[in-house]
């Protein structure tokens, strides 16, 4: 419940007028508060269904968007719909950005690319892993640049894995082909 109640507490310390949108949003903050209550007790799909519903009710508050498309991207990566994670997750990051939140943008990158490395997009993967440690180091944050760190190793590492795979299989085709042209080549002698 930790993401959703910061981002109502840094709405709540922003002076803006609490009145705009009260209604819509307290609906919005109660809806996702509960999704996250049940993502947290490991009830992802009915998590979902909140999440979703918060959306529907709608609110002007960009922090409490942006908490509600990453706990969506987490759910969904979670329940093993990488695709469906990667769209809030991209969501959280151009939200992230539109804000200037750069941690935010640094929280973003990092879902993003350990989603885009479980599904075998390394080469994206990595570019937002770097994005992720950049950013944690511009800002001094330990964690995230540990927890960075190691996502963009592994990525890298699972990059130069796939890459020589793909090399040694191209090796392994050129080598039957010759050896096929050779057994042509001999039988027609």
């Amino acid at each position: 419940m930790e993401a959703i109640a910061a981002a109502a507490a840094a709405a709540n310390t922003n002076g803006g007028d609490a009145t705009a949108n009260a209604g819509d949003n307290d609906t919005c903050l109660q809806l996702a508060l509960e999704g996250e209550k049940l993502c947290k007790a490991g009830n992802c799909r009915d998590g979902v269904a909140f999440f979703e519903a918060a959306l529907q009710a709608g609110t002007d508050d960009f922090r409490t968007l942006s908490a509600i498309y990453s706990q969506l991207g987490n759910a969904y990566f979670y329940m093993g719909d990488y695709v469906k994670a990667m769209q809030y997750h991209k969501h959280d990051l151009t939200l992230a950005r539109t804000m200037g939140d750069r941690l935010g943008e640094a929280k973003a990158s990092g879902n993003l690319g350990n989603t885009l490395k479980v599904m075998g997009k390394f080469e994206e993967a990595v570019i937002c892993c770097r994005r992720h440690l950049e950013i944690c180091q511009e800002h001094r944050d330990r964690v995230g640049d540990r927890k960075s760190t190691r996502l963009n190793s592994q990525s890298h590492h699972d990059l130069v894995c796939r890459l020589l795979l793909e090399k040694k299989k191209k090796k392994k085709k050129k080598s039957t082909k010759k050896k096929k042209n050779k057994n042509q080549q001999r039988t027609t002698h």
